[in-house]
């Protein structure tokens, strides 16, 4: 269990897999850049950015050189995080899945979040600036002593916003045409969210519970899940 100043978290003592390989890792969870996403993650710690930027492409080369060759991972995550109104109350856990495909889950099970990138705005107060949304895939720790490997990551798919529903009161949010994923550290992921289906006037007759999220493009962003998101967008103007 780690915490920052607005969320806690907690992940189980023993990982899903205590000892897997990196390119193993993203042929199971389907992740084909997480190898130089690591890499691109490792350059800005390396120059001592203090918060990992979400939404570029990879700089790094698929074949590029990593300084360990195997890491632990989780397949879920529980966050607690404080009330908006009153920060002495803390709301309910609420449990994040990261699961590779499987026959009840064929293309993966995974969550949804807010993500921050910077230091100064400060989740909730800042609503939405500088902050993005995006689909969390891997939850995963670096097997080496380095110091700074003490840290634990998430491997996120970053997702746009596209406009706001004047009929819903509710953002579209859309998921890229090119993939682009990017590892951060998990302490930037500030909230989960859930998503409705934006559907075009003929729905997609492979959509399931299951494959929704891998079939569909667009996606409403409920504000209306519960009501910390609500207040948190509606009384800091987003």
């Amino acid at each position: 269990t780690f915490s920052t100043s607005i969320n806690a978290y907690h992940l189980s003592y023993d990982p899903t897999h205590t000892k897997m390989i990196v390119n193993k890792a993203a042929e199971n969870f389907s992740l084909p850049d997480l190898h130089p996403t690591v890499s691109d993650h490792l350059d800005q710690v390396d120059v001592h950015v203090n918060h990992s930027a979400v939404g570029g492409r990879c700089c790094a080369h698929p074949g590029c050189l990593l300084l360990f060759e195997h890491i632990q991972v989780w397949c879920k995550i529980w966050t607690q995080s404080q009330s908006f109104h009153d920060p002495a109350q803390l709301e309910s856990s609420q449990t994040l899945y990261t699961q590779p495909s499987s026959s009840a889950w064929p293309y993966g099970r995974y969550d949804s979040v807010i993500v921050s990138t910077g230091n100064m705005h400060k989740w909730p107060k800042s609503g939405l600036d500088r902050h993005f949304f995006a689909y969390l895939h891997l939850i995963f720790h670096p097997i080496m002593t380095l110091l700074y490997f003490k840290t634990y990551f998430a491997y996120v798919e970053y997702l746009n916003v596209v406009t706001l529903n004047n009929s819903t009161g509710m953002y579209i949010l859309r998921l890229n045409n090119d993939w682009i994923g990017n590892v951060i550290p998990i302490t930037q992921i500030v909230a989960p969210v859930h998503l409705i289906l934006h559907f075009d006037p003929k729905a997609n007759p492979q959509l399931t519970i299951q494959s929704s999220i891998n079939h569909a493009i667009e996606f409403y962003l409920n504000k209306f899940w519960n009501k910390e998101l609500f207040f948190m967008l509606h009384v800091t103007g987003r």
